[in-house]
C-alpha cells in the first residue's frame, strides 16, 4: 500500500519570518512533503542570510512568469506539472548508449497531449543532458532544435526550479516537454543518430529507439 510523505515536520511556523513568506514557505513545504528548514536552509546557502527568503520568493516568481510568458500553449490550457516523475507515475524508458537512458513520462497529462522526459545514468539518477549531445525534431520545421525547459527560459539556474525532490541546488535537473507523437533526432558525439518515437496517450506503447546511418 502507497503512503503520502509525512510532513508533519513541514507544517510548523516559521516566527522568524513576515507571516506572506512564513506561508509561502510552509506551501512548499507542505506541497513537496519536506521540512520547512531544509527550504530556509537551502535559501540561506544560495542567498546568504540577509533576506534569504524574500529573494528566493522573487526568483521562483520570476520563473514562473517568464515560463508563461514563454508558453507555447493558450492561457486556457491545462497546468503542466515539470516535476520528476512521482512514485507511483508509469516511465518509459529507452537505452541511449553509454550506460545513458531517456526516461518518458505523462500520465498526468492525458488531457495536454505532451510528454515530459529526461535522462538518466546507470543508477536510475536524473542527469542533465550529457555534453555534446543535440535533439532535433521535424515535428514543426526541419531542423528545429529541442530544448529543455530551461535552456527555453534562458538558463535560469537549477535553484530557481522546483528541484525540491533532492534539494535546493539539484544540479542534475533538466527537463524536457514534447507533444506526444512525434519523432526526435539524438545526435552524440562519436555515435550514430538516434531516432526516438514519442508514444501517443493513451500510454499503452513502447518508447521505440532506433539507430539511424
Amino acid at each position: 500500500m502507497s503512503h503520502g510523505p509525512n510532513i508533519t515536520a513541514a507544517t510548523g511556523t516559521c516566527p522568524a519570518l513576515a507571516p506572506e513568506l512564513a506561508q509561502w514557505v510552509q506551501s512548499l513545504a507542505i506541497k513537496y512533503g519536506i521540512p520547512q528548514q531544509r527550504f530556509i536552509d537551502g535559501f540561506r546557502e544560495m542567498y546568504g542570510e540577509e533576506d534569504s527568503v524574500l529573494k528566493a520568493k522573487t526568483a521562483i516568481e520570476e520563473t514562473e512568469r517568464i515560463l508563461r510568458e514563454n508558453s507555447p500553449f493558450p492561457p486556457e490550457f491545462p497546468a503542466i506539472d515539470v516535476g520528476k516523475p512521482s512514485p507511483n507515475e508509469r516511465i518509459i524508458t529507452g537505452e541511449i548508449g553509454n550506460n545513458i537512458k531517456i526516461r518518458m513520462w505523462g500520465s498526468r497529462l492525458h488531457d495536454s497531449r505532451v510528454f515530459l522526459f529526461d535522462f538518466t545514468d546507470g543508477q536510475g539518477n536524473h542527469i542533465r543532458m550529457p555534453p555534446g549531445m543535440k535533439i532535433f525534431t521535424d515535428a514543426v520545421h526541419p531542423g528545429d532544435s529541442v530544448l529543455s525547459i530551461e535552456q527555453s527560459i534562458g538558463a535560469i539556474p537549477p535553484h530557481a526550479r522546483p528541484t525540491f525532490h533532492q534539494g535546493i541546488t539539484d544540479h542534475t535537473w533538466e527537463t524536457f516537454i514534447v507533444p506526444e507523437g512525434i519523432k526526435l533526432r539524438i545526435e552524440q558525439p562519436g555515435r550514430p543518430d538516434l531516432c526516438v518515437a514519442v508514444p501517443w496517450h493513451p500510454e499503452d506503447g513502447q518508447l521505440v529507439v532506433m539507430e539511424e546511418h
